[in-house]
């Protein structure tokens, strides 16, 4: 079983002072981003680091800084895994392959290339597609009409 250190709420990874001390890392008071001192080497740790691990598990909430709540999460061996996040907030998720196209006239949600047909709701029209522009507009304006 692995065990991974993340972030479990809104806010982004941050040690306590006290966990940064059983580390070994340094800290400085400073006036860093939602908290007043900052650790260094703190973005170099890996979160499957055996003594990060051990400090979270033995610390439990008080390893977590300010707006962070700091969790170990088990995951079968030999998972290849990373860290994904939203707004700060973390979870391991197994790595995977992707396949986009290199390039398309439409773009879909989060920027994501995607087949003509796939395409779900227009976010952006790009300039290769200026073409279609006349054939939105009518769309733009049927929608307007409506209302």
């Amino acid at each position: 079983m692995q065990k991974i250190v993340v972030n479990a709420k809104p806010g982004g990874f941050a040690l306590s002072r006290g966990a940064a001390a059983a580390l070994g890392l340094t800290v400085e008071d400073a006036n860093a981003f939602l908290r007043n001192y900052q650790v260094i080497g703190e973005e170099a740790l890996a979160r499957d680091d055996r003594r990060l691990v051990e400090v979270v598990e033995t610390l439990g909430l008080a390893a977590s800084g300010p707006h962070a709540e700091l969790i170990v999460v088990c995951i079968p061996d030999g998972v290849d895994w990373g860290i994904a996040q939203y707004g700060g907030a973390e979870w391991v998720a197994e790595r995977h392959r992707a396949w986009l196209p290199v390039t398309h006239d439409e773009v879909g949600y989060s920027g994501v290339l995607q087949n003509r047909d796939a395409v779900v709701s227009r976010k952006q029209l790009r300039r290769s597609s200026l073409s279609s522009l006349p054939e939105w507009l009518a769309g733009v304006r049927e929608i307007a009409a409506v209302r």
